[in-house]
């Protein structure tokens, strides 16, 4: 009886296991990003969920040019992120996106980790 007790504790524990909530996979991120602003751009990506950003805390991409950028995030699948772009220097308002510190919201701006590599230009 005590084997039989057992290997149900055993079998028990496993399928607990198999529901237990486990971190979602890390996975890769593409963006695309061009600019044809006048001036640099400032750019950052944000996790809706964590408090995470990109390229790190305090840290920005710059856009000096109108050239397309990719920037490879690594991130959770299923994970909201979305980009925020200001102008580089001065004390412009202007900005794109949910803006610098992720301070705005947005529709069109934030994507799914995993389900897709997005593409944006920004422009006046």
């Amino acid at each position: 009886m005590r084997k039989r007790t057992g290997m149900m504790l055993v079998i028990a524990l496993g399928i607990m296991t198999a529901f237990v909530s486990r971190p979602a996979a890390a996975v890769d991120m593409t963006w695309t990003m061009r600019s044809t602003y006048d001036y640099k751009i400032s750019l950052s990506f944000y996790s809706q969920e964590a408090k995470r950003s990109w390229p790190g805390p305090g840290e920005i991409y710059v856009l000096a040019d109108s050239k397309p950028h990719s920037f490879k995030l690594v991130c959770r699948r299923g994970e909201n992120i979305c980009y925020g772009a200001w102008p580089t220097g001065g004390s412009s308002t202007k900005f794109w996106g949910v803006g610098r510190d992720s301070a705005h919201r947005c529709k069109t701006c934030c994507f799914v980790c995993g389900q897709s590599n997005p593409s944006r230009e920004l422009t006046d």
